[in-house]
């Protein structure tokens, strides 16, 4: 599904199983993959070749491929060639490592895939630890995933961004190995509504905290798209900042 989702929560909450469910079906996966955590399961570009990136990407076949970058020029890279497809997924692991605080400006291509990239089928999945590093521009955006948080500065920060009353604070840990969290739950955010799902980060299933089947199915809202339902272009127009895929 097209849009933004962004996915908040401590280390080992189950952030990185639940952004694998939710692009699991994506056909045309790319993982800035921050902590190298990705990389022994999908494709992994070395960031020595991104030629080798770029033309997988550009041939409009399927693939799932993650890429380790170094510096911020290398992410913006990502992300630019990313804005310059339609039918594909952007998985940005641990955003805060690149973009550092709420209101930092985003690079030109991931900008521009918050923005309409939904009217070409894109779709942006980011991932963060802390609330207030996680960028306005994909708050603002589409669907927040809240996993428990513990401290209390964080969840004002939830509290702020979205449209309802709702207090992080209620959701809870439900059963732990250790430091390792085995069920818990997790709130999906979407505009004014709230649902509080149980999350079982060992089979990557979702659960309705009333139903006893996987909720797998209701992960999304079918969002209007107020583009011409019978344009499907093959590149971004021309008068778009992120027209050209990125170069090599």
């Amino acid at each position: 599904m097209a849009g933004v989702e962004t996915i908040l929560g401590f280390r080992g909450a189950g952030k990185s199983t639940l952004a694998r469910l939710l692009c699991k079906s994506d056909p045309r996966l790319i993982v800035c993959d921050t902590t190298a955590e990705y990389s022994h399961e999908l494709h992994w570009v070395p960031e020595t070749q991104p030629d080798v990136l770029r033309d997988t990407v550009l041939s409009g076949k399927p693939f799932r491929a993650a890429f380790v970058p170094n510096s911020l020029e290398e992410v913006q890279w990502l992300e630019k060639l990313a804005a310059s497809q339609h039918d594909i997924t952007l998985l940005m692991d641990e955003i805060d490592v690149w973009y550092e605080h709420s209101t930092a400006n985003l690079g030109e291509g991931l900008s521009w895939m918050a923005k309409t990239g939904r009217h070409y089928n894109q779709r942006v999945v980011a991932i963060s630890r802390i609330a207030s590093m996680m960028p306005v521009q994909l708050r603002a955006e589409g669907v927040m995933w809240v996993f428990p948080l513990r401290h209390a500065g964080t969840r004002r920060e939830i509290r702020n961004c979205t449209e309802m009353s709702f207090d992080p604070i209620s959701l809870e840990v439900l059963e732990a190995d250790g430091d390792r969290v085995m069920r818990t739950q997790v709130a999906r955010i979407s505009g004014a509504r709230l649902q509080v799902l149980e999350f079982d980060t060992r089979t990557g299933l979702l659960y309705d905290r009333v139903a006893p089947e996987p909720a797998v199915e209701n992960l999304t809202d079918n969002a209007e798209n107020d583009a011409d339902p019978g344009e499907k272009p093959d590149e971004l127009r021309t008068d778009e900042p992120c027209h050209e895929p990125a170069e090599s």
